[in-house]
């Protein structure tokens, strides 16, 4: 299986149960990796026949900045959906939220969800 991987993309965002995180966007952190066959792109050295990792950056940003979720869940779900839609025969999205980790004294928040052709 071949994989294209992106992580530490940082976008803030509206999504949370308490009032605060509806009020002022908190920063999320989400990694990717998209199951794709890489073969004819690695053949032809041509950027057209993969998935570009700058699409898969700008479209996790999107659905962090414009979208509103109370649980990081759904923000997962969104990305995943967003991510298949570019190719992907599959996809595992993490994603935490790094200032609430840290005002609960643990290292990491997060969820992550695996979705398509597993």
């Amino acid at each position: 299986m071949d994989l294209i991987i992106v992580k530490g993309v940082k976008a803030s965002g509206r999504h949370g149960v308490a009032p605060f995180e509806r009020e002022n966007p908190t920063e999320l952190e989400v990694d990717a990796e998209l199951s794709y066959d890489l073969a004819p792109a690695a053949t032809s050295d041509s950027l057209g026949m993969t998935i570009d990792y700058t699409t898969v950056i700008s479209e996790i940003k999107r659905v962090v900045e414009i979208s509103s979720h109370s649980i990081i869940e759904t923000v997962a779900q969104s990305i995943s959906e967003a991510l298949l839609q570019l190719g992907a025969d599959s996809v595992l999205v993490r994603v935490s939220k790094p200032a609430v980790a840290g005002s609960l004294g643990v290292e990491e928040v997060a969820v992550e969800i695996e979705r398509g052709d597993v």
